[in-house]
């Protein structure tokens, strides 16, 4: 026998109920649509008298159905291929026999496995230089806390296969903090740093990630700070060699429903969105008084994009450049991890997120007559 589609009263899509009595009716050796009726304890078949014009609807319904059931799933799937479906259901398969919840730290690996893919070769959910489509629920950050467990995970695993070149602060304007209920900013480690002038490709190293140009000043470490211990911000100071006028290019490696959904423990642990840093070769010594000075622009193509301040950074008055770091320099050495010489800390924007559409593109950050300008361009 063959299943068919029986003429449902309801027009528009088909409900549960109309598809599970479509998968209870049949075709007689005739052609001839029946339906099961019970009567006490045995079922009989009613034969269903069809026009022509009735069965040809029939078909187009079944037509339709098989039609919305097919966009349906292109949508869900994201038009994905068939590995990262796969790939998803076995994650959900994970979640639900809580393989993974029950073993953090296979949690962790997981998860800096997933966040170095787009960057690397090491995960089977996303391709280098494609968003991440799907963050299962099982290895997602549930703190601030497990997000940078998941970044240590990736620097004590080599997971890039390069070292460190230092750490990004996000959302340091204590105003922004207040509107989405953060006690601290959070950090992101950062691998690809360049001198002002290098040259990207836009189309592979940029544009799949939505890129967006900020304007900072960054703090190059000299002494090590040691994992484990703690700092006084004039020992921090002491440790510091010196500050560089720096561009960050920021841009998540995940699709923004996840972060949506995870929040800023997602955002976090993809390294804090940091794609790479520009920063100045000459390297000057922090004064406050001369930032508190610096009008920043960032300027794309020779036209003012964006202007800001150190004020923009902290949002408040009675916070400096170097109180952020000195927060930084703890937080990360109170939870295992030490920072070496040369390593770059970027101390948050001042111009806020300006986004970079085109390629052959020259961006300048202008840090006026104290600290110059530096460059890059796509």
């Amino acid at each position: 026998m063959t299943f068919v589609a029986k003429p449902s009263k309801f027009q528009g899509l088909p409900t549960e109920e109309t598809m599970n009595q479509d998968r209870a009716e049949v075709l007689d050796e005739k052609g001839r649509l029946i339906t099961p009726k019970k009567r006490e304890d045995s079922i009989y078949y009613e034969v269903i008298e069809e026009t022509a014009e009735e069965l040809e609807a029939r078909k187009q319904r079944a037509t339709f159905r098989e039609e919305v059931r097919s966009q349906e799933r292109k949508r869900l799937h994201g038009l994905k291929s068939k590995e990262l479906e796969h790939t998803t259901l076995q994650f959900t398969e994970l979640l639900r026999n809580q393989q993974l919840e029950n073993n953090h730290q296979k949690r962790l690996e997981y998860a800096a496995r997933l966040f170095t893919k787009p960057r690397t070769h090491s995960s089977p959910l996303a391709d280098q230089n494609k968003m991440i489509a799907v963050v299962p629920e099982a290895i997602a950050p549930k703190s601030m806390k497990e997000a940078l467990e998941i970044q240590k995970v990736i620097i004590d695993k080599n997971l890039m296969n390069k070292p460190v070149r230092g750490w990004k602060l996000g959302i340091t304007n204590i105003k922004a903090r207040q509107e989405k209920h953060m006690e601290h900013p959070f950090l992101g480690v950062m691998f690809d740093t360049y001198p002002s002038g290098h040259k990207f490709d836009f189309e592979t190293e940029l544009n799949p990630y939505l890129p967006a140009a900020e304007c900072e000043f960054a703090f190059e470490v000299g002494i090590p700070f040691e994992a484990g211990k703690t700092y006084s911000k004039h020992q921090v100071l002491q440790h510091i060699r010196g500050i560089r006028p720096v561009i960050e290019i920021v841009g998540p490696r995940v699709e923004a429903i996840n972060i949506k959904k995870y929040g800023i423990p997602l955002q976090m642990a993809d390294c804090g969105g940091n794609i790479a840093l520009i920063y100045g070769t000459q390297l000057f010594e922090y004064d406050h008084n001369k930032i508190k000075q610096v009008q920043a622009s960032l300027i794309f193509d020779e036209k003012i994009a964006a202007k800001g301040d150190w004020l923009q950074v902290t949002g408040d008055q009675n916070m400096v450049l170097l109180d952020l770091v000195h927060w930084s320099v703890n937080y990360l050495t109170h939870h295992g991890i030490s920072l070496q010489s040369g390593e770059l800390i970027s101390s948050g924007t001042m111009t806020g997120k300006t986004f970079m559409h085109d390629a052959n593109q020259t961006i300048v950050a202008d840090f006026g007559p104290l600290f110059g300008k530096i460059q890059f361009s796509t």
